[in-house]
């Protein structure tokens, strides 16, 4: 083969390659167009929804976020969470019989919320850091309406500019919060679930019974780490008008200690309950 040959061969094999990532960087460019398309649709069809789901719930009083939290400092479950759970609002309904004003603490991306909006259910978030919000991550960008930024150790209240009062809940939850939470701000952010719940609401958590840190800077995720006795015990003192539920549940209920599938870390109760325990407290 000539030199000529073997030049027109190699501009050949240039071209060929460059066709072919001309060919890669339209699909990429194709494939990101469409998830777009896609993200705008999902936004688009539960713009329609937000026609018959509007909510008249503002937060007001708010210390603002958790700054000093934890959490915040070095984030993960606030910033990696989303957690779905549908059967949740399903339960919630087995309950009280009827669609349910739900609040969830420590909500995160938020899907919780965004299941029971599904439902039928009236919901609300509060998150403790505004990273999500911040970088509109998860349902920040579908429900933000729905979801708030607050320190849930401090006071804040959530009213409805309707009735300007303060709103009142049926189910207020907290998964993977509890034990987030140090010990000497645990008072607070009972004073706020007593604040919003409705008499004969539900409050229903999921509570970590191991430790969980940073092997590089020693900061702990989880603050305090009891059993279930020492929860009781503790919620007894401070909010002696809850009485524990014992029937009527069951772990698979719930989306966090369950084992939940979507959730490659979730701990199961019912298999490994030195992980962890639920509780479920009704007002009386």
């Amino acid at each position: 083969m000539t030199w000529k040959h073997q030049l027109r061969a190699a501009i050949q094999k240039l071209l060929g390659l460059n066709l072919m990532v001309h060919q890669i960087g339209d699909l990429k460019a194709q494939l990101e167009l469409l998830q777009k398309e896609l993200e705008f649709t999902r936004r688009d069809l539960l713009g329609a929804d937000r026609l018959i789901r509007n909510t008249s719930v503002v937060l007001v009083s708010s210390a603002g976020p958790a700054r000093e939290s934890v959490d915040h400092i070095l984030p993960k479950g606030t910033i990696r969470d989303n957690t779905r759970w549908p059967r949740l609002g399903v339960w919630a309904e087995e309950q009280f019989g009827r669609k349910v004003r739900f609040l969830d603490l420590g909500c995160a991306g938020g899907g919780l919320v965004y299941d029971m909006l599904s439902l039928g259910h009236d919901a609300i978030g509060v998150e403790g850091s505004d990273l999500s919000a911040h970088y509109t991550r998860a349902e920040w960008g579908t429900i933000r309406e729905r979801l708030f930024v607050a320190d849930i150790t401090k006071d804040f209240d959530l009213q409805d500019t309707e009735s300007e009062g303060r709103v009142l809940f049926d189910f207020i939850t907290a998964w993977e919060v509890l034990e987030h939470i140090p010990e000497e701000k645990i008072d607070g952010l009972f004073a706020n679930i007593i604040r919003h719940l409705a008499v004969g609401g539900i409050f229903a958590a999921s509570v970590a019974t191991y430790e969980d840190s940073d092997a590089t800077t020693g900061l702990r995720w989880h603050q305090t780490v009891q059993s279930k006795g020492w929860w009781l015990a503790k919620i007894r003192q401070i909010a002696p008008e809850f009485v524990e539920i014992k029937d009527g549940w069951k772990s698979k209920d719930f989306p966090r200690g369950s084992g939940n599938p979507n959730i490659p870390w979730d701990w199961d109760a019912e298999e490994n309950p030195e992980r962890g325990f639920h509780l479920v407290l009704r007002r009386r």
